[in-house]
Order: C-alpha cells, then structure tokens, then sequence
C-alpha cells in the first residue's frame, strides 16, 4: 500500500526528482506525520484504528499544476497535490471495523510557510460547495463522475471544512462520504475506499468514524 501511495502521488505532480527533497520549512516532517496517525481510532466500539502507509514530502517543482481558482464542481488530486508540491510534507494511513463495513483512506498534509493563502485545501473545499454532481480525477481511480452528491452536516471545530456524501454514476445506488478540514497549517481527509461502498444504514457509521479520526488528529497535533 505505501509504495502503491508513493506511486500515485508521483503520477499526480509529474516528474518527481529521484532524491528525497528537503523538509518544507515550517511544516512537519514526515515522520511526525506518521506518528500523528499512530494509534488513531474510529470512536468507541467501532474497533477501526488507522495504520500508517506513507509518509513523505509531497514530491515535485512548487507550482507545476496550478489550482484554478474557479473550479467549481470539480475535485481534482493531480492539481491539488501539483500546488503543494516541494511546499508540504505528507501522510497517508487506513483503517477498517472488524467487519469490513466501514473502510477508510486517511490523508494528513501539513503546508509549509511557502505556501500562500487562500490555501490550496480551502480553494477544493470551495470548489464542491452545494455542487448537486462533481466531476472528479481522484488518484487510483480515474476521473470518475459522481451523482448525485449531497453535503453532509459534519461537526468538526476547523478553519476550513467540507463533508459530502455520493454515488457514482454507475446506477449502483451505493454510497461513499469524504470529509476534511483545516486547522492552521494542517489538513485531514477521510473517505471511503473506492472498493468498498456503504449501504444505506452504514453511512452515518462511517461520517462518525471519519469524524472521530480527524478530531483525535489535530488533538494528537494540539490543534
């Protein structure tokens, strides 16, 4: 899983150089990232802790994709880790219940003092605002279009935040909820794994977890 993350992230900013660059100033080194998702749970009796994968600063030239400012409806990884890249460290960890039911990807970014304001995740949560559809280009999964989409009231004390719950627009009638949220310099997002669909009674299960997991993260970074 970290080298297939590794590899991703690599598609996504084009060209990344072959030795490991410099930690951003300001932001936290990938090793602190890791340990911020070391021993993160789903909540109480949900039996879902999140194991590490990755850890890495965002590879690439600061500015090779940019972010459109205006790109409504749209939630693009290949632009939105472009923009970060040489500027923020990253992290990336899952989680699943015992059962399977709920399966989570987790993403932490931590941006270094390069990277200018309005800040790259505050532009993609802007971007999906009340979208009814999205059209997406999501790393391992194409440019999938998802229909319809419907925003999730997600309690999360953040300077930025987005929560959505989808179906793809295959007419399965399955469903999948990404959150995230921003405090300072620090981002966190969950979702569901693309292969791993819930049904109907299972959503708000897996917004609770979601949502248990990014609190104990900016907590653990004492945010």
């Amino acid at each position: 899983m970290a080298g297939f993350a590794r590899d991703l992230i690599d598609e996504a900013v084009k060209n990344p150089p072959s030795a490991p660059q410099p930690n951003p100033a300001g932001a936290h080194s990938p090793e602190e990232l890791r340990q911020l998702l070391q021993g993160v749970t789903g909540g109480a009796g949900t039996e879902l802790f999140v194991t590490p994968t990755d850890a890495r600063v965002i590879p690439g030239t600061p500015g090779v994709i940019p972010l459109p400012s205006q790109a409504g409806c749209a939630y693009d990884d290949a632009a939105y880790y472009g923009t970060l890249a040489g500027q923020a460290t990253m992290a990336q960890g899952i989680a699943s219940t015992a059962d399977k039911v709920v399966s989570l990807e987790v993403t932490i970014i931590s941006m270094g003092t390069s990277v200018a304001q309005p800040y790259p995740f505050d532009i993609r949560t802007l971007a999906i605002k009340d979208c009814p559809s999205i059209q997406a280009n999501v790393l391992g999964q194409g440019q999938p279009y998802w229909s319809p989409v419907e925003p999730l009231n997600v309690r999360l004390d953040a300077d930025s935040r987005h929560g959505f719950r989808y179906q793809n627009s295959d007419g399965s009638g399955r469903s999948y909820v990404r959150l995230g949220a921003r405090r300072g310099t620090l981002s966190v997002e969950v979702g569901t794994m693309n292969f791993r669909p819930l049904a109907q009674g299972d959503v708000q299960a897996a917004v609770d977890s979601a949502t248990t997991v990014i609190q104990q993260v900016f907590a653990k970074a004492g945010l």
